[in-house]
């Protein structure tokens, strides 16, 4: 709808300046209130402080590894109103973001795959919503009840784009069954990986303060009976 907006002002404005150049008009015309309008409807539903933090966040040296590999793309959406169906018509905002320093990911980030595009132009509107709809695989729900559909061994199995096209970095498209969200991914090579001995490293437990609280079966020992201490796990 914001596009057939936007298309219909441009044709508009085309139409007036080919008219009066050809002097059958003169419309006074205010080019500012034309810009004014395509600004508006283009605007982030994003408050302004998140946007403000996000713009620092990025200035600050760090990167958002979509945007980086793919600025081109359109309606690449993580995340659809599902209530009314949005994932099928492709409305959605793109909320989850994998922010990386930019010298490591300069260093080691790859888009491996690239987008699913399902054979088409992977920055087209049209290759999002193929993706977002494994190409027509995912049903939308009826609207007389039922809630969504039943999920199907196909459908599950389409995610997992990368069995066949290996990894990426990108969306991974997951079914409208298991949520409204889908999830991001970055590839990195030739990464360096630390070995795994920081289990019982004195920093590594003070960030898991979780090991130090009490399970359910706490409360049902006796007094006396110390409780039992969890393993950390590294992180």
């Amino acid at each position: 709808m914001r596009r057939k907006a936007l298309i219909s002002m441009t044709k508009l404005l085309c139409n007036f300046e080919s008219q009066e150049s050809q002097g059958s008009i003169r419309a006074s015309f205010d080019r500012d209130r034309i810009v004014a309008f395509e600004m508006q409807r283009s605007t982030p539903s994003s408050a302004e402080a998140v946007r403000l933090w996000l713009e620092d966040v990025l200035a600050g040296g760090m990167v958002d590894s979509f945007a980086e590999f793919y600025p081109k793309a359109q309606g690449r959406f993580t995340c659809w109103d599902q209530y009314r169906n949005r994932r099928h018509e492709n409305e959605g905002s793109r909320i989850d973001y994998i922010l990386v320093d930019e010298t490591f990911f300069k260093r080691h980030a790859s888009p491996g795959a690239g987008l699913d595009s399902r054979g088409l132009d992977a920055d087209s509107p049209t290759a999002a919503l193929a993706a977002a709809t494994y190409d027509g695989l995912s049903q939308p729900s009826p609207f007389i009840g039922g809630g969504v559909p039943p999920l199907e061994e196909d459908e599950y199995i389409a995610q997992f784009r990368a069995d066949k096209e290996g990894p990426s970095t990108g969306i991974i498209y997951t079914p409208q069954q298991l949520s409204d969200h889908v999830a991001v991914s970055l590839l990195l090579r030739k990464v360096a990986l630390p070995s795994a001995t920081l289990s019982r490293n004195a920093a590594t437990q003070r960030c898991q303060p979780h090991l130090s609280s009490k399970r359910i079966t706490d409360f049902f020992s006796r007094k006396d009976t110390p409780p039992l201490k969890r393993q950390a796990v590294a992180v």
